[in-house]
């Protein structure tokens, strides 16, 4: 949860009317220095009070000029922060802000316009029951209880409300239908006749039929929206703002408001957002800024009514382009780059639009405009969620409510008008591509069966023991995540990398993995939940049957510390050695180091390797001989942990605490500076700040050793702690224009003529990572010479390394890197000295996503390295590399594992 501000929670807490709440919110927002947090207060705040969760009135006697006063001042106010924002983002290319546009906006479409003539109100409604003859106070008259009691609200405690009970009230006065009467009420203010009999000034009574005063309601109806429309009185922020605009703007405005619900609107839309920018960019920008806000909300709610169903392709990509402007107009910029991708999709020329080629292009542009929308709305979340909850506490609003408050509010923005387009058009271009609805990632055996089970992830499964098998369906994979042993098959709507570290133990464990674009495929599914099912790959589709037959995967731990799984009947038993009996863990340690040792010897100039200095496995042994007292209390930490499992996790920080604060003695700091140093591979400068960096870092890598995902890993496939041997290699990191991983034999079809290729913008961690979107995904075939790509790049972001020389990177380098069934690889942890920065990626302009003389080039080269390091190693490799300064850099290969049915050369 993010840090609470006491005051601010406390300012609103103790409103307790009208004018305090608007008082306590002006004072927050003219705040010299306000801030996001600051804003999700008010922005929460200000819904609660208008979806009539906080009653205000417990002092309500003030006049209505005042709140009129505060209510202009705060609309003002909002204005001129959001026009700074939206000011320093598109002129000082900053690319932060968009989540306090999204919060200014909303509480714009909560809060009044303001102004007006508050003292006219509290007359007018005087003046109209003496003309009427309507009896009031002492003075005798027509006995109206029910205007009498709201001529006293209106003089002590006027509030917006007051703008629905008018309009209430004349439909009630044109129908004489008291039914019509409160069913206005509800649908155009959610005021319900509870509501009503509990305000500060309640209205108990059902109001007198006098049609004569009909005129004499809507003039006040009138004098009320002046003092409380906001937004969502277009007609009358119409009204009242026409002389800021020139004729041709207010005669489009005016076809807006005169057709509502036309096929056309959308469009008309946004030609009256686009001139309307320069007005509310402005030194008064708050009539503009609320037209601004009332047609967005009018923007949302006409996609909303359209049937996507009946419409054509590209009626959908022009609508889709559209929404794409509206929500940059509103409060992104920074998807500037996803509508000018998508515009540039949009411009194909028609004889290559709807080809195989197109479809893959344009699925992988909205992916990238995806994951931009789905990083603004998780920030959102993550800011207004912990608010919502504490402040409902506060003033007891219903926990139900405000436990799915952030929720709501997502489905309220206009990026669900985004959404409802791309649902409706991905099956369309899934279908131009020739892309099923099933990725398959891990082929596993080919098939698995299981017990059926649901979760939006894979968390709650970490470090469970369950004694059968089970197949789960999940929403969300981050990548990082272990695999227990006790699950056969992974079925997820997640779009995950085909070589990020889950897919590698996915197809390591010979555990299915497949991602499905359909949300009804794995709902359906999901009403087997229970139940014992067999899922299979039939031409890289996903079938699935109940289990005819049960049979359960039995793990025992054979005399020689080999695991053995008993497969299902009629398969050949298979013994996977946790590591070979001829080969000591000391020897298997640095795995990476002795790769690329024996790489860099024997490969053409073709192919560079990072310069790098290895840290053996001995050099810890060597600090904790030094470190007698830590080593002490590290093996008394590691009987604690084999005995009490169920306290792993303070146990394992607490190892980890002991190992990071080891002092490694000065030999080997003096070691590792003779091979920095200027006479090393890396020749730099060295300094007292450089050595603590890398020691530092390099405890942290052997602390590693002890994070939960590893433990736990090890702990789920009976492997003994003491097993895992972590050398450190220390590499220079090569800051990459472009970086990318190559299987050596294609692991989704085992075709050892097929190489498989994934490449993407900036440094490797993307990739690893499994970050939202997918790379340039290409098969090589190594006879043909053939390349086709299946799957164009949509990751939003990169990594880069902004210091371009002296950036390393200080890697975990294990003896369990490539097990036969255990792969460590992405299990422990390396890092950066220097961090690399996030940065968004401009597709429209990007080479990688367009230029197919730079694919070529790009993918012969690719499979050149793989022919030439495969031969090498004799056996099919997984190669890690980075191309920069028309150079190719590899920097890890290893041997593939998971590969079905081969032996070594």
């Amino acid at each position: 949860m993010i840090k609470i501000n006491e005051s601010v929670k406390k300012q609103l807490i103790k409103t307790e009317s009208l004018l305090d709440h608007y008082c306590n919110c002006l004072g927050l927002i003219n705040t010299p220095e306000i801030d996001t947090d600051t804003l999700a207060w008010v922005f929460v705040y200000m819904r609660f009070f208008t979806i009539k969760d906080i009653r205000l009135g417990l002092r309500h006697n003030y006049q209505t000029k005042d709140i009129a006063h505060l209510q202009s001042e705060l609309s003002m106010a909002l204005a001129r922060v959001f026009h700074n924002t939206f000011h320093n983002a598109f002129l000082h290319q900053e690319k932060d802000g968009s989540v306090d546009r999204i919060l200014i906006r909303n509480i714009i479409n909560f809060n009044p316009r303001g102004g007006g003539n508050g003292d006219e109100l509290r007359l007018f409604i005087l003046d109209l029951m003496r003309r009427h003859g309507i009896r009031e106070g002492h003075r005798p008259g027509i006995d109206d209880p029910f205007l009498e009691k709201w001529h006293q609200k209106l003089h002590s405690n006027c509030t917006p409300e007051d703008i629905t009970i008018c309009e209430a009230y004349i439909v009630f006065q044109e129908t004489d239908s008291h039914d019509l009467f409160y069913q206005t009420l509800w649908d155009k203010g959610g005021i319900s006749v509870d509501f009503l009999k509990n305000m500060a000034c309640p209205l108990p009574h059902l109001p007198r039929y006098m049609p004569q005063i009909i005129p004499d309601l809507k003039h006040l109806l009138w004098i009320l929206k002046q003092i409380h429309g906001g937004s969502h009185n277009f007609s009358y922020l119409l009204e009242v703002s026409k002389w800021q605009f020139d004729q041709e703007l207010f005669s489009m405005l005016k076809e807006v408001k005169n057709n509502f619900g036309a096929w056309w609107l959308p469009g008309k839309i946004m030609d009256c957002r686009h001139r309307l920018k320069r007005f509310w960019q402005s030194d008064c920008p708050r009539d503009p800024l609320m037209i601004d806000v009332a047609l967005d909300n009018i923007y949302k709610a006409s996609i909303e009514q359209i049937d996507l169903a009946h419409l054509k392709g590209d009626d959908i990509i022009s609508l889709l382009s559209l929404t794409l402007q509206n929500i940059q107009l509103s409060y992104l910029p920074e998807t500037s780059l996803g509508s000018n991708l998508w515009q540039r999709i949009q411009d194909a020329p028609e004889q290559n639009k709807w080809t195989p080629e197109w479809g893959l292009q344009a699925l992988a542009a909205l992916n990238y405009i995806q994951g931009m929308l789905h990083s603004n709305t998780d920030e959102l979340y993550e800011i207004i969620q912990p608010k919502a909850e504490v402040l409902g506490k506060q003033l007891g609003i219903s926990e139900s409510y405000c436990i799915n408050f952030a929720e709501e509010v997502i489905r309220s923005q206009n990026s669900f008008a985004l959404s409802k387009c791309i649902d409706a058009l991905f099956p369309m271009l899934r279908e131009t591509a020739g892309i099923g609805c099933w990725k398959i990632i891990s082929h596993g055996q080919g098939k698995a069966s299981g017990i059926i089970k649901g979760a939006e992830s894979l968390l709650p499964f970490q470090g469970k023991q369950e004694a059968k098998p089970h197949i789960l369906l999940v929403d969300t994979i981050d990548g990082q995540e272990d695999i227990p042993d006790w699950v056969s098959a992974i079925l997820t709507t997640s779009d995950v990398d085909i070589l990020s570290h889950i897919s590698i133990r996915c197809r390591n464990a010979k555990v299915l993995l497949a991602t499905c674009y359909e949300q009804d495929f794995l709902e359906h599914i999901k009403l087997s939940e229970g139940k014992t099912i067999t899922v299979s790959i039939e031409n890289d589709t996903i079938r699935w049957n109940d289990a005819i037959e049960y049979n359960e995967a039995i793990l025992e731990e054979s005399e020689e510390g080999e695991v053995i799984l008993e497969e299902a009947e009629g398969e050949k038993k298979a013994k996977i050695p946790l590591y070979k009996k001829d080969t000591t863990p000391e020897k298997k340690s640095c795995t990476k180091s002795g790769n690329l040792l024996h790489l860099k010897e024997r490969v053409s100039d073709f192919i560079k390797t990072p310069s790098s200095v290895t840290i053996p496995w001995e050099a810890f042994t060597k600090t904790l001989e030094k470190n007698r007292e830590a080593k002490s209390l590290l093996n008394q930490l590691y009987s604690e942990l084999s005995s009490h499992h169920q306290d792993y996790r303070s146990i394992l920080s607490r190892i980890r605490e002991v190992i990071t604060s080891l002092i490694i003695p000065a030999d080997i700091v003096q070691l590792i500076q003779e091979k920095m140093g200027s006479q090393g591979p890396f020749q730099v400068q060295w300094s007292e700040t450089l050595a603590e960096d890398i020691t530092s870092h390099i405890k942290k890598v052997w602390a590693s050793v002890w994070n939960e995902r590893a433990y736990l890993s090890r702990f789920s496939r009976k492997q003994k702690n003491d097993h895992p041997r972590m050398g450190v290699l220390i590499q220079e990191v090569i800051p990459a224009d472009y970086s990318f991983v190559i299987h050596t034999r294609n692991p989704l079809s085992n075709n050892s003529n097929e190489i498989l290729s994934e490449i993407a913008v900036g440094l490797g961690e993307t990739l690893a990572g499994n970050s939202p979107g997918a790379p340039l995904c290409v098969i090589s075939t190594k006879k043909e010479r053939n390349h086709t790509i299946k799957s164009y790049p949509s990751k939003s972001t990169a990594y880069f390394d902004p210091h371009q020389e002296h950036a390393y990177i200080i890697r975990s380098d294990s003896n369990d890197e490539d097990l036969a069934d255990f792969a460590g690889a992405g299990l422990y942890d390396s890092y950066f000295i220097n961090k690399p920065v996030h940065t968004l990626i401009d597709y429209e302009k990007e080479k990688l996503f367009w230029n197919k003389e730079f694919h070529c080039f790009l993918f012969d080269s690719l499979l050149k390295i793989a022919e030439e390091i495969e031969d090498i190693k004799q056996y099919p490799q997984d190669i890690e590399g980075v191309y920069y300064n028309d150079t190719f850099y590899v920097v890890q290969t290893r041997d593939q594992v998971g590969v079905r049915q081969l032996n070594p050369r």
